[in-house]
């Protein structure tokens, strides 16, 4: 019966130091997961900053943009209205162009 105790004792032995072994390779395990979630967390906290960068980029460029169009249409519907009579079968802008073409060759 002594061996048997002692047997156990021994195995009890080798139990309780593969459970540290064990239990030491968790918290290792745990520590790592809490670096990944730590690293992944920053990365997504500068992407979303790198997004709004980008968003505010490009309302500042839509806006450029939307009002060069205002521009320019006023340019063109000013230009249109200078033609006072469009020809038969024309539109403003046809006459429009072609007036210009005209100016261009008789000056030429």
């Amino acid at each position: 019966m002594a061996k048997t105790i002692d047997h156990l004792k021994v195995e009890m032995g080798r139990l309780e130091e593969r459970d540290k072994r064990h239990l030491a390779y968790t918290a290792s395990l745990r520590d790592q997961l809490g670096e990944e979630k730590t690293y992944w967390k920053d990365r997504v906290i500068e992407l979303e900053a790198d997004l709004l960068r980008v968003r505010g980029y490009l309302k500042s460029e839509r806006k450029a943009a939307l009002d060069t169009i205002r521009i320019l249409r006023a340019q063109r519907h000013d230009l249109l209205m200078a033609v006072g009579k469009k020809y038969p079968g024309e539109t403003r802008h046809e006459t429009a162009k072609r007036y210009i073409v005209e100016a261009e060759t008789s000056s030429n």
